[in-house]
């Protein structure tokens, strides 16, 4: 469960953009639909993912994100990179929309020196580990597994509800 901020309403009530960059893989941002959908799932609550388009011009991009800001959204989350993470936080500034962070990049800077944790791909690689009898993996912030089997199957083999 998500700790409340004081100011921020309940993820109930929650109205989100997630800026997601093009950098992403496919898996992951998959990963992220899910666990964003399962957070933040419907009724009074929305996520709107916004994904910036591979080439596309920093104009266009800020047009994207201001027009949902600017529709009325509670918070904004870069899922990315320190670019996409400057990026989003530059177009927020002198706003009162929180900027949260979901670090997807390579190097993640911003996010370890604010000490956010890299869960992500663990996330990813747990809902794999719980799926699938056998796993294959190749990440960027973990050691590969190869043909790796996960016994015993815990839980029937039904994932338990993670959320960092």
């Amino acid at each position: 469960m998500a700790a409340a901020v004081e100011g921020l309403p309940v993820a109930g009530n929650m109205n989100v953009v997630v800026v997601i960059a093009p950098t992403v893989n496919g898996f992951l941002r998959e990963t992220l639909r899910e666990a964003l959908s399962r957070h933040f799932p419907g009724g009074r609550s929305a996520c709107d993912c916004c994904e910036v388009r591979p080439g596309e011009s920093e104009e266009s991009f800020a047009a994207r994100v201001r027009g949902r800001v600017g529709a009325g959204c509670d918070l904004v989350v870069a899922a990315g990179g320190d670019g996409t993470v400057a990026a989003v936080a530059h177009l927020l500034v002198g706003g009162s929309v929180p900027l949260g962070i979901v670090p997807m990049g390579t190097g993640n800077l911003v996010a370890r020196e604010l000490g956010i944790p890299l869960a992500v791909e663990n996330y990813a690689l747990l809902h794999r580990l719980w799926r699938e009898d056998v796993v294959d993996w190749e990440g960027r912030f973990r050691t590969p597994l190869q043909g790796y089997t996960s016994t015993p199957r815990p839980l029937d083999g039904v994932p338990p509800f993670v959320w960092h």
